[in-house]
C-alpha cells in the first residue's frame, strides 16, 4: 500500500540493485572531550563541529582543522544516549537542553557559542518535558525538536514541535502517542521522520506544516518484546528512509530471544510505498546512529560497539572498526567528512 494522510503503509521486501562506487574513509582528527561524547553535528556550511559530552554537561566546538573555539559548561544532564543537537544563526548558536534552573515550561534554551550563555529559553508543549532531540532544516528556518514521553502522561500534550526560528513561534505540534526514540530532518528539509519508541513504527510529516505525510510499520508486533527505533536518516531525495533497533525489551522465555535474533536490525524502507529494498541481522549491538550521505552514494549506521556500517545504493555494506561505545555520527552537508562520537570524545574521517 501507498501512504496517505495520516495512513499505515505495511512493510513489503524488494530485491533490486545498480553499481555504486565504493566508499573509502580517512582517519583525520581525534578530538577529546571531559567524559563521554553522546551527540555530534555540524554546521551547515560544514566548517564547524560541536559534541555533547559529560552527560551533556559540557558543550564543545572546533573548527574544521580541529583547534576547538569554545567549551560550554552547562547544569541539568543530557541528552541520553537517544539526544541530538544542532546548530542555529549559522555556527553561532546551538539548541540544546537548558540548566536545571529553567522553567518546568522551558523545553530547550539557545546556547549562544562565543560567550557560553544561554540567550533565550524556549517553552514547549509539555511541561516537565525537555526536549532531547534536535535538526533543523538546512536553510536553519524551521528547527524540529522532540521529547522521548509518548502517551497520555501527566502534562502531555505534543512531543514533535516544529518551531519558526526567526519567530519561535511553534508552526506545528504533533502528538505521536508511541513516544520518539530518534528524529532527522531530510528530502531537502521538506520531512521529518521519527522512529518510535514501541511498536515498530516509523512517522512521516511535512516539515512545514507537520501534517501526516505516511506511518510506515517497520515491525510486525509481536507478544514476545517490543521495539525501539533508535536510530533513523532520510535520503536527500526523500525516497528512502535508513533505520536501526536500539533497545528490545523481551518477555520471559526462549521464544522471545528466539524471536529477537530473528529480527533484521537495520532496514532501508523506501517512502513512497513502504517496500524494504534492504536489510541486515548482522549487527549485534544496539544501533545509536543513522546518517544519510548528502551526495546520495552511501548511508551510514552506527552500533553501540565498536562497528560503523557503510551501505552503499547497491546494498553492498563494508565496515569500518571505530573506538569502543560509539554513541552518534554526523555526515558533514558538503559530504566532506564524517564525525563520530564515543567514550574519549569525537573522531573524524575524510569521506574520499
Amino acid at each position: 500500500t501507498t501512504p496517505d494522510q495520516g495512513g499505515i503503509c505495511k512493510r513489503r521486501d524488494a530485491s533490486k540493485s545498480s553499481a555504486a562506487s565504493p566508499v573509502e574513509l580517512a582517519r583525520t582528527l581525534e578530538l577529546p572531550t571531559p567524559g563521554a561524547a553522546v551527540a555530534v553535528s555540524w554546521s551547515p556550511d560544514s566548517r564547524f563541529l560541536v559534541a555533547a559530552s559529560d552527560y551533556g554537561n559540557v558543550l564543545s566546538i572546533w573548527d574544521r582543522s580541529g583547534k576547538r573555539v569554545n567549551q560550554l559548561h552547562r547544569l541539568g544532564g543530557g541528552p541520553t544516549l537517544w539526544g541530538s543537537i544542532s546548530f542555529l544563526q549559522g555556527s553561532s548558536q546551538v539548541a540544546f537542553p537548558p540548566p536545571d534552573a529553567a522553567p518546568h515550561s522551558t523545553a530547550f534554551s539557545i546556547w549562544d557559542v562565543r560567550t557560553g550563555n544561554p540567550v533565550r529559553q524556549v517553552d514547549g508543549p509539555q511541561p516537565d518535558y525537555r526536549a532531547q532531540h534536535f535538526m533543523t532544516s538546512p536553510d536553519q528556518l524551521l528547527l524540529a525538536v522532540a521529547t522521548r514521553g509518548g502517551g497520555r502522561r501527566k502534562n502531555y500534550n505534543a512531543n514533535l514541535v516544529i518551531y519558526n526560528t526567526v519567530t519561535w513561534a511553534p508552526t506545528s505540534s504533533v502528538d505521536i502517542s508511541e513516544g520518539i526514540s530518534s528524529l532527522s530532518v531530510f528530502s531537502r528539509g521538506t520531512q521529518v521522520v521519527v522512529g518510535t519508541t514501541i511498536n515498530g513504527m516509523i512517522h512521516i510529516l511535512d516539515m512545514r506544516t507537520g501534517a501526516s505525510i505516511g506511518s510506515i510499520l517497520a515491525y510486525e508486533p509481536s507478544p514476545l518484546g517490543i521495539l525501539a527505533i533508535s536510530a533513523v536518516a532520510g535520503s536527500p531525495d526523500g525516497d528512502k528512509i535508513l533505520l536501526g533497533l536500539g533497545q528490545t525489551l523481551l518477555s520471559q522465555g526462549e521464544r522471545s530471544e528466539s524471536w529477537s535474533r530473528s529480527l533484521a536490525t537495520t532496514q532501508i524502507i523506501r517512502v513512497p510505498d513502504g517496500v524494504r529494498v534492504w536489510s541486515s541481522s548482522e549487527p549485534k549491538a544496539p544501533i545509536r546512529a543513522a546518517a544519510w550521505d548528502p551526495k546520495n552514494r552511501f548511508a551510514a549506521l552506527l552500533d553501540n560497539a565498536d562497528t560503523l556500517y557503510l551501505i552503499r545504493s547497491d546494498g553492498n555494506t563494508s565496515k569500518i572498526q571505530v573506538p569502543p561505545r560509539a554513541l552518534s555520527a554526523a555526515i558533514a552537508p558538503d559530504a566532506s567528512y564524517i564525525a563520530i562520537t564515543n567514550d574519549h570524545g569525537v573522531r573524524v574521517y575524510r569521506i574520499k
